[in-house]
């Protein structure tokens, strides 16, 4: 992962190409969204489907539009994503 202080104006990059292990991807991906709320996913040779975007994307439409009931459990905290979506 890039990394950079919150000061500089950069967001983390995460590269999900497969050259880093699953489990760390996670772990930056999660400490970047506690610490900065934005990463930029690069992803070098390889193609993300476009099935895959557009299910993530639903995925955040549906849940950014639930109720904040629903949404409160799911606080990201330091390296720790306190629900799972399903």
């Amino acid at each position: 992962m890039t990394t950079s202080s919150a000061t500089d104006g950069q967001i983390p990059v995460i590269d999900i190409s497969g050259t880093t292990p699953e489990a760390e991807v996670a772990k930056q991906l999660v400490d970047a969204a506690a610490t900065y709320g934005f990463v930029y996913i690069k992803n070098q040779g390889k193609d993300i489907p476009v099935e895959a975007i557009d299910n993530t994307f639903s995925l955040s439409k549906k849940f950014f539009s639930s109720p904040i009931e629903e949404k409160d459990p799911c606080k990201i905290t330091e390296n720790v994503l306190s629900c799972y979506i399903s």
